[in-house]
């Protein structure tokens, strides 16, 4: 949906081995599509973002923010915990 978004989990971070090219300080906005199936719609969604930093060979999880709330960033965030805590166990 509509709204802001930050990274919270990057596989290119240098937690994760990675060359840590992403700016995970940036804030993305979701931008309408207009109305789905209509003209100037992608593939019938209602909005999108567009990202500024996508290294090749990597991927990334971005999570909506909460209006008003204080946020969890980075490898702070409940998101990469998650992750981290799996990868503890492999």
């Amino acid at each position: 949906g509509h709204g802001r978004y930050k990274i919270c989990l990057d596989s290119d971070a240098l937690d994760f081995r990675g060359q840590g090219r992403t700016p995970h300080d940036f804030v993305y906005f979701s931008e309408p599509e207009g109305v789905p199936g209509g003209p100037g719609n992608f593939n019938d969604r209602c909005a999108s973002i567009t990202l500024k930093v996508v290294p090749s060979r990597t991927c990334s999880v971005y999570e909506k923010m909460l209006e008003g709330a204080a946020q969890w960033t980075g490898r702070d965030s409940p998101c990469a915990h998650a992750v981290q805590r799996a990868m503890a166990t492999v």
